[in-house]
Order: C-alpha cells, then structure tokens, then sequence
C-alpha cells in the first residue's frame, strides 16, 4: 500500500470516528436528543412526551390549518417550539421561514425564540445557528419573531409555518385583519397554520372558529383534567 493511499485511508478512519450523528426524522428520538422537558415545579424534574402530546403534534402535522382550544400549563407551546425546531433543522428549502406572532408586540415571541435557543444547545455541533433578538438562522431555515401585524405578516414569502399563540388574548379591537394576513401563506408557500391559545370569551377570530361548524380548521380542545390524567397515569 502506497503512504498516499494509508493517508487515505487514515483520514476515512478519522471521519467516520469523528461523523456526528443526524438530525432523527422521528420527533420522539429529536426530543431525546435535545433533551426532554422539565418540569416547573422543583425539583424540576425532566418529563417525557406524553401520549396527548404526540397525539397534538401529529394533528398538526396531518392539518394545514389546525387550531387548539387549551388550559394553561399543558405544555403546547413547549411541544409546538420543539416542533418548530424539528422541521427548522430538517429543511432542505433554502430561506425557508417559520414565523412566530404572540401578540401586538414581539416580547412573547422573542420569548418563545430564547426558548427555542436554549433548546439548540445540545444539537449545536449538528446545526449551524445564527441568534439575534428578533430571529434564529438554523441551517437553511430562518425561525422569526413577529407581532400581530397583517402588514409585518403578509410581507413573508416562502413561509413553512405560523404559529400563532395566544390568538384569543391579543389586544386588538378587530383582529380579523390578522388572520387574513395569515391564511395566504397556507395556499401561497403550502404552509401550516397554527392557531393555539387559552379561551378568552366569545370573541375575535379564535372563538369564531371554534363556533363554526364547518370551519376549515381540524379543532382540537385540551382541558386541564384531561392533560392532569394523562400526566398522573
């Protein structure tokens, strides 16, 4: 063997010891890997993926336009991030977008970007991140806080995803305009469209899908008790 062809060789050797694992397809293994939840009662304890959740996510993923009806402190917004991240760092599409509205400013969703970061730390090697205040690069996807602005949303192109968390509580006098803005996106780039928040009466847009019967929507409702029995099994 020649020294050209045992360098060769050596530096295959190398590569393949050194080769870091792919980013799992399966969004079970992905939680895994970037670390399970943890609870926010001391001793914060890290608790699987329950059963109600995995069962929300691949609602999501089965509808294009999907909204949940939910009590506070299920966990939706932590499984829908880590969903977010999964598809963020599995995107083969180049500037392809994932855009977060919590509300008429972008402080909760900048919130929700710092937990996606955090939530980065263990897939680092694996991913290449760029983190700003208003935006997280991930690979060939860009992750982005917005407010409930139609102008702001509607100016996107190539979007993969809309989260939007906390519909029923933001404060504006009319937000049908939103959602407008929103629902484009589902035809325009093959988007989906998630609408999550804690009821807050008969209004807006949020209450008015849930009271329409033949909403394009797949509605999902989460109570309190039903999360509490599954947690508790």
């Amino acid at each position: 063997m020649t020294i050209q062809k045992r360098v060769e060789t050596l530096e295959s050797k190398l590569k393949q010891k050194t080769r870091l694992p792919k980013i799992p397809s399966d969004f079970a293994k992905f939680n895994n890997l970037i670390g399970l939840p943890k609870s926010k009662i001391a001793p914060f304890d890290e608790m699987p993926i329950f059963d109600y959740e995995l069962e929300m996510i691949s609602n999501i993923q089965s509808n294009k336009y999907y909204a949940l009806n939910k009590a506070r402190g299920i966990g939706a917004t932590e499984i829908i991030l880590r969903l977010i991240l999964h598809k963020a760092a599995l995107n083969k599409m180049h500037r392809r977008k994932f855009l977060i509205v919590a509300g008429t400013s972008s402080e909760l969703a900048r919130d929700h970007l710092k937990r996606i970061a955090d939530l980065c730390t263990n897939i680092s090697p694996m991913i290449n991140t760029t983190i700003s205040r208003d935006y997280i690069r991930i690979n060939k996807s860009k992750i982005i806080a917005i407010p409930a602005n139609p102008g702001a949303i509607r100016g996107y192109e190539n979007v993969e995803m809309i989260f939007a968390d906390e519909a029923a509580h933001w404060n504006l006098q009319d937000d049908d305009p939103v959602l407008e803005a929103i629902e484009p996106h589902r035809t325009k780039s093959d988007a989906n469209i998630v609408i999550v928040s804690t009821p807050n009466g008969i209004r807006g847009f949020f209450a008015k899908i849930f009271q329409n019967p033949d909403t394009k929507y797949f509605t999902e409702v989460i109570p309190w008790h039903v999360a509490k029995e599954l947690i508790s099994e």
